[in-house]
């Protein structure tokens, strides 16, 4: 896709040196990058976010059902007044 006049893709900053840095790299591995650890956390948060919302859709679509087939009867409000 084409950026909006102005705009451009944000660049990464030196994930290696950044890794150097903090330590999180230690020894440099042809499998492990820092690169690869950053791509997995951004797959991990997009997993996570469709496990739960399958977890919640399970949870709540028998309420959702019901509410949805019988619509609401009543409402019941308590009155903190006394």
């Amino acid at each position: 896709k084409d950026l909006p006049v102005g705009r451009s893709w944000p660049n990464l900053p030196d994930l290696d040196l950044i890794t150097s840095q903090t330590r999180l790299i230690i020894r440099n591995f042809r499998k492990f990058t820092a690169a690869g650890f950053l791509q997995s956390l951004l797959s991990s948060s997009a997993f996570l976010m469709t496990v739960l919302g399958n977890l919640m859709e399970q949870r709540y679509i028998i309420a959702a059902t019901a509410i949805g087939s019988n619509g609401i009867q009543r409402t019941l409000i308590e009155d903190a007044s006394s």
